[in-house]
């Protein structure tokens, strides 16, 4: 696996399963299925140390894991908070109505008429839905949930992010 292309999240360890190494992985799309290596990493880490998938199986609100080395509960119970990571040429394109978080970052968020807001800086997960860090054109930072009706559209081939912001959000 190639550490070349940028890594994308592709899930988070919640807890330890079991008492032969498994852990629950949460916060992960389907794509962790189609993996066999991961990096593991701290939460808001962009790195990680690389691991094989020894197995992966679907279960209600995310998976149960089996990460190569670590073959007991103690073990397991060590990875809680940390990340999976994949490289970004290693996962399956988003469906047409998604897209990675880690796409975002970069992009330029205009208003519904075209005015600039800022780049995104950074994402923020925050349990509900994520948060957009924008660099305003004056140096600020600016909170945007990704949410409809604040997020009006995505082009991530343009690299543009279209919102309306309630009255307040951006004021400093």
């Amino acid at each position: 696996m190639s550490s070349q292309s940028p890594l994308i999240g592709v899930g988070y360890v919640a807890r330890a399963h079991g008492v032969r190494g498994q852990v629950r992985v949460e916060g992960s799309s389907d794509s962790l299925g189609q993996l066999s290596r991961v990096f593991l990493g701290e939460r808001d880490g962009a790195t990680g140390v690389e691991v094989a998938i020894e197995s992966a199986a679907r279960t209600d609100g995310g998976w149960l894991v089996k990460l190569r080395g670590v073959d007991d509960r103690d073990a397991a119970d060590a990875l809680r908070g940390k990340s999976l990571r994949a490289p970004r040429d290693q996962l399956p394109a988003p469906p047409d109505d998604e897209v990675y978080v880690a796409d975002l970052v970069g992009c330029a968020v205009v208003d519904g008429a075209g005015a600039p807001l800022g780049t995104v800086k950074q994402v923020y997960p925050s349990g509900a839905h994520e948060l957009l860090v924008i660099e305003r054109p004056d140096g600020r930072e600016g909170l945007v949930p990704f949410i409809e009706p604040i997020v009006l559209s995505v082009d991530i081939a343009a690299r543009v992010i279209v919102c309306d912001p309630p009255e307040g959000l951006l004021d400093p």
